[in-house]
């Protein structure tokens, strides 16, 4: 479905951090916050792509790649959205096809022991809640 995309219309989706959700044994889930741990902004390695509706109007969407959990992520969720290292940002948004290889390295795990997670709010599942307490570590909030 992506493959089409992966030669021009790479692109690069800041963020600060990401959610996943654990479920128990219960079934219930609780969400966590990942983030690296030096707390800058990173960018996730996206694919982008501009339609046409129905009415002829430019339709731009995006997706976010995921890849392997990395050790940090693992315990929580089965995978995880590839965050690309500074380094490699200019690489992926290069023009062009990429080797397969250059592929392979750029869309791995990021390194488990630059990153960090903490259990949120549930409040993090409704889309009317917005607001920084929703970063905020379980035992921090109000």
């Amino acid at each position: 479905m992506f493959r089409g995309l992966l030669g021009d219309n790479r692109c690069l989706v800041p963020a600060s951090g990401f959610y996943e959700w654990r479920r128990d044994s219960r079934g219930r889930k609780t969400p966590y916050y990942f983030r690296l741990k030096d707390a800058n902004l990173f960018a996730f390695a996206g694919l982008y792509d501009v339609r046409r509706d129905a009415g002829g109007a430019p339709l731009a969407t995006y997706a976010i790649i995921t890849t392997a959990a990395n050790g940090t992520v693992a315990p929580i969720h089965d995978r995880m959205p590839v965050i690309l290292r500074r380094e490699d940002e200019e690489r992926w948004l290069g023009g062009g096809p990429l080797p397969p290889e250059t592929v392979r390295s750029v869309l791995g795990p990021y390194p488990a022991d630059a990153m960090e997670a903490h259990p949120v709010s549930s409040q993090v599942n409704s889309p009317a809640s917005d607001d920084p307490f929703l970063i905020a570590p379980l035992e921090e909030e109000a």
